[in-house]
């Protein structure tokens, strides 16, 4: 599922011949991403220039984000979902789709382009965290999909909390040495094989 980042633009387009207008009913909300709310938050219209029609809808559903730290770390996002209705010639609005998006709180910068993704598992720039010994480490995290969370403690890789250590590496990369060394040599022996023939016919 895409994503919206609310601290910057996330922009919609629509282009059609003859196009008059659009319509696009905007749906904000928490809880099962199936319950659809009964009516929109928003329902927005514009007239199309040279049959083309731009919304931009983060700054609606940034509206709705309320952050401040009590302690817990419940992530507070919201299911977005549009659905765009088209006018041409001024006829009557017909639906030509919908879109389902994961809302957050964060933003991209100009290199990242129009509606930025930030396809990042991990949601926060830094890569080094400083804390208590007896306390736990909190990472912001993008679950819908599988993930592996490393670091160190103590100069020790641990893996989703299991320490890494250099016998378990081995073990790991030993069928791939073989393979590697394997290829090393028939390498070799294609050399040599070259060689000797060009040895002969000089």
């Amino acid at each position: 599922m895409a994503k919206i980042n609310v601290r910057s633009p996330y922009y919609i387009y629509d282009t059609a011949t003859n196009l008059t207008s659009d319509r696009i009913d905007v749906y904000i909300y928490t809880g099962s991403l199936t319950s659809l709310p009964s009516t929109p938050n928003y329902t927005l219209i514009s007239n199309a220039i040279d049959n083309k029609v731009t919304f931009e809808i983060s700054e609606l559903i940034k509206d709705y984000f309320d952050i401040n730290f009590n302690g817990g770390y419940a992530s507070e996002n919201y299911w977005i979902y549009y659905e765009i209705f088209r006018s041409i010639n001024g006829g009557e609005y017909v639906s030509i789709g919908y879109e389902k998006l994961t809302s957050f709180y964060g933003y991209g910068y100009y290199e990242d382009g129009v509606n930025p993704q930030n396809d990042s598992k991990v949601l926060q720039t830094n890569r080094n965290i400083l804390k208590l010994a007896d306390t736990p480490a909190v990472l912001p995290l993008y679950v819908d999909r599988d993930i592996n969370v490393a670091y160190l403690l103590n100069n020790q890789l641990y893996i989703l909390g299991v320490l890494v250590t250099l016998m378990t590496i081995l073990s790991k990369l030993d069928t791939l040495l073989m393979e590697l060394m394997a290829l090393i040599c028939l390498r070799i022996e294609f050399y040599e094989m070259a060689v000797l023939l060009r040895a002969m016919y000089v």
